[in-house]
């Protein structure tokens, strides 16, 4: 084709038909200019089509980790509904009588004293804001919401770090001193058959064990533990299900954003 418009270009020179020859000129130039101007526009769709695909990738990996999150926390939500309640009946009881009451007393005992934590799948977000590539989220409900999790997960954190040194100065430092550890539970023979293998005990031992929970019930510091016990699982409760509320409302904007275009081969 250049050399085409090059040909007529001299033959025009050569018979001096300079308007003629401008023309051609002019128009060659334009052209060529069009032909420019469609390669780049050829080349914006192919990298804005590779960056969408990219974004698609990494919406698709935020849903994976997104939907870990929510099964982990239905599990710490009943995990904290179990501590809240079972605090507030541990105010509540009287000193235990019987072996049954006693073993009441161990399950209500556990259920506020084991410790857990939630703990985000946060692999991809971390990827997207550690090489700076967040923008590459184009959809800003999904930004905000991403943004609004994290904050929210780092509050939980401080939440639960308050909580764990109240556990430690007014339940676990106070209780461990002049409470046996589940004392129904036969330590080695369930370590080695990696199974719970509980004991019967004897009256002497059972007078023992209830006057020791007498005195763990009697006791003001405990009691005031188990109170913030109580109000700090309430309170975390409810910013677990504020978080599985937003975690669902982006899972929800993550699907409707991924569904306005299918993926393609890049």
């Amino acid at each position: 084709m250049i050399r085409f418009f090059r040909n007529i270009r001299q033959k025009l020179a050569a018979e001096n038909k300079v308007a003629s020859y401008l023309r051609y000129a002019i128009g060659e130039i334009i052209l060529v200019m069009v032909g420019i101007l469609l390669a780049l526009q050829v080349n914006n769709w192919n990298e804005a089509r590779k960056e969408r695909n990219n974004e698609i990738k990494y919406l698709k990996n935020l849903k994976l980790d997104l939907k870990t999150d929510l099964v982990n926390l239905d599990s710490m939500i009943v995990d904290r509904r179990n501590k809240m309640f079972s605090a507030n009946t541990l105010l509540t009881l009287q000193p235990p009588k019987t072996i049954d009451q006693l073993k009441s007393f161990d399950r209500l005992l556990w259920k506020v004293y084991g410790w857990t934590s939630f703990t985000p799948r946060t692999n991809t977000l971390d990827e997207l804001i550690s090489s700076g590539s967040l923008n590459i989220i184009k959809n800003d409900s999904i930004k905000f919401y991403l943004l609004s999790i994290k904050e929210k997960n780092e509050t939980i954190v401080i939440y639960r770090e308050h909580m764990r040194h109240e556990y430690d100065n007014y339940l676990y430092d106070r209780t461990w001193p002049i409470l046996e550890i589940s004392p129904f539970l036969d330590f080695e023979r369930t370590i080695k058959q990696k199974t719970r293998i509980n004991i019967e005990i004897s009256e002497d031992k059972r007078k023992q064990l209830a006057s020791q929970v007498a005195i763990f019930l009697k006791d003001m510091t405990i009691r005031n533990g188990l109170r913030l016990a109580a109000m700090n699982n309430f309170g975390i409760l409810n910013l677990y299900e504020s978080l599985y509320a937003e975690i669902q409302k982006l899972i929800k904007f993550i699907d409707e954003d991924i569904d306005e275009e299918p993926l393609k081969n890049s």
